[in-house]
């Protein structure tokens, strides 16, 4: 019944008739560049705020992008996907709850660098799951300003993390309401589901890296923020091989990240503040259960 609900109501957030047909082209691997560029160029707004995200930390490019063109023979068809993606993303959310942005864009700034520091084999397009991850957030907000409201009351009165006072008063998490959202959005697997599971126990083994990793950047966000927050299940941190003793260390690291991410405009700030860079996870092969 909420499902149905979430996903019809009126001002549910959607993806642009040019996005969608980007994205069309986009998932065509022999797609003609002149036509995709062609398309891109049509939409003024949506190649603005590609060219943010391409040249934001996310991406962490060492010369400025100043086209779609550019962006294009820089980084590849799927790069493009991914900043396409983050770019929407960017359009819903960073108007809306600030905190929810601030936290969304900084726990994608420290995938993308724990990816790279620990030179992690996972589906590429992180960076943009872990910018997604909160979304659900947003449509909790748009579904009903009463229930949000008690929903932060009673996160604040309990001291309880948001998703467990949702679920006290929605019956359902922003991690499942995002699901819904996503399956309208035709969103990918790859991305959707480690979105729709990122305050869950219980993964399926083709994705048990990727939750882990967003479980856990997100934990270690909210902790650097001072927000309440459920760890990640020791047994799947174990699972994914992932030694949870690192996370003090990364919290660490994330508080002199959020200082920086904060204190800047949008999309601002570089890969690492002051020149550093997160522990290396040392992952260990995944385990099969």
């Amino acid at each position: 019944m909420l499902k149905k609900k979430i996903q019809g109501m009126e001002n549910l957030p959607t993806l642009s008739a040019s996005v969608t047909h980007i994205l069309r082209l986009l998932g065509d691997e022999n797609v003609n560049a002149s036509k995709l560029h062609e398309a891109l160029n049509r939409d003024p707004s949506i190649c603005a705020d590609m060219l943010k995200v391409t040249n934001s930390a996310l991406f962490g490019l060492r010369q400025r992008v100043t086209s779609v063109e550019q962006a294009t023979a820089l980084l590849g068809l799927r790069a493009v996907r991914n900043i396409v993606w983050s770019a929407s993303v960017v359009s819903v959310i960073s108007g809306r709850e600030k905190d929810v942005w601030l936290h969304s864009y900084s726990c994608a700034m420290l995938m993308h660098s724990v990816i790279r520091s620990s030179n992690l084999q996972v589906a590429d397009d992180m960076e943009v799951t872990a910018l997604i991850h909160d979304i659900g957030r947003i449509v909790v907000m748009d579904f009903s300003e009463l229930s949000n409201r008690v929903i932060n009351d009673v996160a604040q009165r309990d001291l309880l993390p948001i998703h467990l006072a949702e679920r006290q008063v929605l019956s359902a998490s922003h991690d499942t309401i995002a699901d819904w959202l996503l399956e309208l959005w035709n969103m990918s697997p790859s991305v959707r589901i480690p979105v729709s599971l990122h305050h869950q126990e219980t993964i399926p083994d083709q994705y048990l890296l990727e939750t882990a990793l967003l479980q856990l950047v997100d934990y270690v966000d909210l902790r650097a923020r001072g927000v309440p927050a459920s760890p990640p299940p020791p047994p799947l941190l174990e699972a994914a091989g992932i030694d949870r003793a690192i996370i003090p260390e990364l919290v660490a690291y994330q508080e002199a990240q959020v200082a920086q991410v904060d204190g800047n405009s949008f999309l601002a700030g570089t890969a690492d503040a002051h020149g550093s860079r997160p522990p290396s996870l040392a992952v260990r092969a995944p385990q099969r259960r």
